[in-house]
């Protein structure tokens, strides 16, 4: 049983009402500029993103 059943009507009924949306699209060029890899070596956090995870060894996938 659940707690607050009129909260779970609420929530079934939103959820069978609404549409799904077609998730945005962001272009690789603009994708590659914001996360890639020379992005992460233009600043210091970014260097310590790419260290950490050459630490846990991962490879670093670039694009």
């Amino acid at each position: 049983m659940h707690p607050f059943p009129q909260r779970r009507d609420l929530v079934t009924l939103r959820g069978s009402e609404t549409a799904m949306h077609y998730p945005h699209r962001i272009s690789r060029i603009k994708k590659v500029r914001k996360i890639g890899f020379r992005a992460r070596m233009k600043t210091s956090k970014g260097r310590a993103i790419l260290n950490r995870k050459r630490r846990v060894g991962r490879k670093i996938h670039v694009r």
